[in-house]
């Protein structure tokens, strides 16, 4: 006879993402729950095994102890087991039910997130895609966790265990604004747009991509300004304080004050990258990430992202 146990899948879901978080109150705006549900569940779960979980610090917040690091190790494999467990029964009954967790980069969300959502909620109502966003290195690190089962990102830089299932080709373009003498060429140069400030996209791994854009046609960058959120970057040029690279050109042809931008495409030899759906190597075997996947080549994989120009 297999002996009860003396904690919930809840309180381990409530335990991780307070030891992810650092804090009890992002935790509750993370998952949506009430902060004394979440204290609850974890002076729960450290009267059941008797351990403390963390270390409370007025100053700096949550840090687990040791005995935490322990157990956060194992509530999160316990929880992909249950994620897994979920999901094959789901396979098997030819339906498709609870929360299927994915990340998706922050500059990529705004195009393919709603899609997505549209999609899965249309096809699996019984269903709910949830999509944290995040940066490359931070999604990765929930992917490893088990927080979330794919991604939505770039080939870049991605560790040797991931797989990565593209989608579509985004090239490099030069954004500039309406004073600039060049916002009318189809295409450009880069040392022709270099008598002014380059505005840098400053997000792990897209900065490096950017600057090494620069490199490969054996130009110095020293005039430039990191910006680390991208309708920053589009005002900044909007107004005439510069000119950037992106690799997504928006139907939208203006700054959120409706100053306009033009997009040039750009002449030089440089690395096209991609974005697609990566997941750990044996993580296609999840029937829920199968689905995904399906969407993705049907609405996604060789048309033009959504709401962006050719």
């Amino acid at each position: 006879m297999i002996p009860p146990v003396r904690y919930t899948l809840r309180q381990l879901r409530y335990f991780v993402a307070t030891a992810n978080t650092g804090s009890i109150a992002a935790a509750a705006r993370q998952i949506h729950i009430s902060q004394p549900s979440i204290s609850a569940a974890i002076a729960s779960l450290e009267a059941s095994f008797g351990i403390q979980l963390f270390l409370r610090n007025h100053a700096s917040g949550l840090s687990l102890t040791p005995e935490g690091e322990a157990f956060l190790q194992k509530a999160c494999s316990f929880l992909q087991q249950a994620h897994d467990l979920e999901a094959a029964m789901s396979g098997l009954s030819g339906k498709v039910t609870g929360e299927v967790h994915i990340g998706c980069m922050s500059t990529l969300y705004p195009f393919v997130g709603p899609l997505l959502h549209r999609v899965f909620q249309t096809r699996y109502p019984q269903a709910h895609l949830r999509i944290m966003t995040g940066h490359h290195r931070d999604l990765t690190e929930k992917l490893r966790r088990g927080d979330i089962c794919a991604m939505i990102c770039y080939d870049l830089q991605l560790d040797p265990d991931v797989d990565f299932h593209p989608c579509a080709a985004l090239p490099p373009f030069v954004l500039v604004g309406e004073t600039h003498p060049l916002r009318l060429r189809e295409t450009v140069a880069l040392r022709e747009v270099m008598d002014q400030k380059f505005i840098l996209l400053n997000l792990p791994v897209s900065r490096d991509y950017f600057v090494s854009i620069f490199a490969r046609s054996h130009i110095e960058l020293s005039n430039f300004e990191c910006v680390d959120c991208m309708d920053t970057v589009r005002s900044l040029v909007a107004h005439g304080h510069g000119f950037s690279l992106l690799n997504v050109r928006p139907r939208n042809r203006a700054s959120l004050d409706g100053s306009p931008l033009y997009y040039l495409r750009l002449s030089d030899d440089v690395p096209v990258l991609r974005y697609g759906l990566a997941s750990i190597d044996n993580g296609w075997n999840n029937p829920r990430l199968t689905l995904l996947r399906e969407i993705c080549d049907t609405y996604l994989v060789g048309n033009e992202m959504p709401g962006t120009e050719p």
